[in-house]
């Protein structure tokens, strides 16, 4: 298709697009249904007209209204939230409401967030947007308080993280699962909770909560020797001894070839553990390279079960040594 036709296409298009717009945008105004008005936001795209924007925040804001047509109002409000404070005041109010639904708190949130990087009015507004986000973090709702936790952590909030470290210590005052934490946690880098994380590796609640403690411990200095525990561990789980190695990786790289070599070279160990010290030796830093490297390698190429395993090895043998 040459460039005229196609200019020509795509302005068919837009305009045909911007009919259908228009077409649903009216539909909006006029529907006499709760339903009919869901049906229109549904094929609408994004209000444009100031009228229409009007009727959705009226919407949005109603609670006699339908939740699902309030959470479709909601999703419409983009351009008003650079506009001025109105609109953001009432998703914030929105969010931090425990008697709105909560499919309306987290449109609202869904909102406040994409609000986060374009709207200078937000900022003016942050110690009210605060409270409601720790109001949702107390939330019954699961998907809720964990997404109002994501923001607060994200934001170190201190409270909100005094309560999640609280979680791993006293499991009866949880907020969330102790990965998701431990996960919100590390948000706060300074923040001292060493003893939590080994024993979540050394005890854990579950498999999930070991992996992110090792990761947490990973991004420390001073964890070298656990993470080398771990991945010598034969009765570890090779998901946890892979995290070991690679937080070795990068803590004690002398040390981890070391380990690793003895992995690679171990046809009793996880045929899943020794790809992936080969991996690691193939691209973690200077290449490792050793005779017993080699012939680790070697033996996974002629008899390993996983076609992955056989590969890496080939392509680690297929390097020259150092």
């Amino acid at each position: 298709m040459n460039p005229a036709a196609y200019r020509k296409k795509m302005e068919k298009q837009v305009r045909a697009a911007a009919r259908n717009m228009k077409k649903h945008a009216a539909a909006f105004r006029k529907a006499s249904t709760a339903k009919k008005r869901q049906r229109a936001l549904a094929g609408v795209g994004q209000l444009e007209e100031a009228r229409d924007l009007a009727l959705a925040r009226r919407l949005a804001a109603n609670p006699e209204e339908p939740t699902r047509l309030r959470v479709a109002a909601i999703a419409q409000l983009t351009p008003l939230l650079a506009d001025g404070k109105t609109t953001l005041k009432l998703l914030i109010d929105q969010l931090g409401n425990p008697d709105e639904p909560a499919a309306v708190r987290g449109a609202a949130l869904m909102m406040l967030k994409a609000a986060a990087f374009h709207s200078s009015a937000l900022q003016s507004l942050r110690p009210r947007y605060i409270e409601s986000l720790r109001a949702a973090a107390e939330a019954t709702n699961p998907t809720l308080r964990q997404r109002a936790l994501g923001v607060l952590a994200r934001e170190r909030d201190a409270p909100t993280l005094n309560k999640l470290e609280n979680g791993l210590r006293n499991p009866a005052k949880a907020l969330v699962s102790p990965e998701k934490a431990l996960q919100l946690l590390s948000y706060d880098p300074k923040r001292d909770i060493q003893d939590v994380l080994v024993q979540m590796v050394k005890k854990p609640p579950t498999p999930e909560a070991q992996q992110q403690a090792l990761r947490n411990l990973a991004a420390q200095g001073g964890s070298r020797r656990i993470l080398e525990n771990v991945l010598k561990n034969k009765k570890e789980s090779k998901e946890a001894r892979v995290i070991a190695m690679a937080g070795l990786q990068s803590l004690a790289p002398l040390r981890a070839t070391g380990l690793v070599e003895n992995i690679v070279a171990d046809p009793k160990e996880n045929e899943s553990l020794r790809e992936a010290g080969l991996v690691a030796a193939t691209t973690f830093g200077p290449r490792m390279s050793s005779e017993k490297l080699r012939k680790g390698a070697a033996q996974l190429q002629k008899s390993a079960k996983q076609p992955s395993t056989r590969r890496e090895a080939a392509r680690y043998l297929a390097k020259p040594p150092e």
